[in-house]
C-alpha cells in the first residue's frame, strides 16, 4: 500500500512538472507561433517589370539573390538569399505591413525591385519579387553641327534600361542647347557622375528595346569650328524618395553608362 502511495505522489510530482513546463514555456511559444504566418519568397528573373508568366515559367526563372524584409508598421527585419528550386520561407508577425526588396550578391547586377505586402492571411502566402538584369544603351545622331540649328539625338536601348538620365555639355561657341525633356537638379550624387556637363534631364520612364529620337535645338555665336562639340552622357538610375541615384557606395547602378560627342 505504501508503495502505491509513493508511486502516486511521484506521478503527481512528474505531472506537475510537465504542466509547469507546458504552461510557462510551451504554451507561450504556441501562442507566439499562432501570431506568425508563413511567407514563401521567390526571386523571379524577368525582362521588364510588366512581364506576365505562367506558374511553370515562374518556376523555371527562379533566381538566387539577396533579399531584405523591413516592417513598415512594426520593428522587424529579415534578410537572406532566395533559392533557385523552391521558395524560401520566412515567419512574420500576423497582420502587419512589410517591404520586400532584393539586393545584389557578389558579382551580381540586378536593378532594385520592391514590393509591399500585408500579412493579413493565415495560410502560407507566396510572394514573387521580379528582378531585372540591366540592358544596354547607345547613342547616335542625325544632322550636322554648324550647318543648321537642329540635330536629332538617337537613343537605342537593348533590354530594359531603368529611368535614364541624359546629361549634356558643349564647347565655347555653343551658347545653349534646348532638349524637350524634363530638366532635373544636379545634386551631389549626380554631380559625381556628370562632371563637365552643364545640364541633366530625365525621361520620366524606363526604356525597353526601343529607339527614342530627341530633337536638339542649339544656339551658337560667331562661327562653329572643328574644336566645337555637343557632348552627352546617359545613365540609368534608381529613384529613391523622388531623387535619381545613379551610383551607390558599391559603384554604378545597373547597366553601363554611354557617352557620345557630336563634333563639327
Amino acid at each position: 500500500m505504501k508503495r502505491y502511495l509513493v508511486f502516486g505522489i511521484f506521478l503527481i510530482f512528474v505531472l506537475g512538472i510537465l504542466f509547469f513546463i507546458w504552461y510557462f514555456y510551451e504554451r507561450p511559444l504556441q501562442k507566439e507561433y499562432s501570431d506568425y504566418v508563413d511567407v514563401a519568397i521567390s526571386a523571379i528573373l524577368v525582362d521588364h517589370p510588366n512581364e506576365s508568366m505562367t506558374g511553370v515559367e515562374k518556376s523555371s526563372k527562379m533566381a538566387v539573390t539577396g533579399y531584405e524584409i523591413r516592417g513598415l508598421d512594426i520593428d522587424v527585419y529579415r534578410n537572406g538569399k532566395t533559392l533557385q528550386k523552391a521558395p524560401i520561407i520566412e515567419k512574420l508577425p500576423y497582420n502587419h505591413s512589410y517591404e520586400l526588396k532584393n539586393h545584389n550578391l557578389e558579382n551580381q547586377r540586378y536593378y532594385t525591385s520592391k514590393i509591399n505586402f500585408l500579412t493579413n492571411f493565415r495560410d502560407r502566402k507566396r510572394i514573387n519579387l521580379k528582378i531585372i538584369k540591366p540592358g544596354t544603351i547607345s547613342l547616335a545622331h542625325r544632322g550636322f553641327l554648324g550647318y543648321n540649328d537642329v540635330l536629332t539625338l538617337l537613343v537605342d536601348s537593348k533590354g530594359y534600361y531603368k529611368d535614364p538620365i541624359l546629361c549634356v555639355g558643349w564647347s565655347l561657341h555653343i551658347i545653349d542647347v534646348e532638349i524637350n525633356l524634363t530638366e532635373i537638379e544636379i545634386d551631389d550624387n549626380l554631380h559625381q557622375n556628370s562632371n563637365g556637363y552643364t545640364r541633366c534631364y530625365e525621361f520620366n520612364r524606363s526604356l525597353y528595346n526601343e529607339r527614342v529620337e530627341i530633337p536638339l535645338r542649339y544656339k551658337f555665336w560667331g562661327k562653329v569650328t572643328d574644336i566645337d562639340f555637343i557632348k552627352f552622357k546617359i545613365m540609368d538610375s534608381e529613384v529613391v524618395n523622388g531623387v535619381h541615384k545613379v551610383s551607390t557606395e558599391s559603384g554604378d547602378i545597373g547597366g553601363e553608362n554611354a557617352e557620345y560627342v557630336i563634333s563639327y
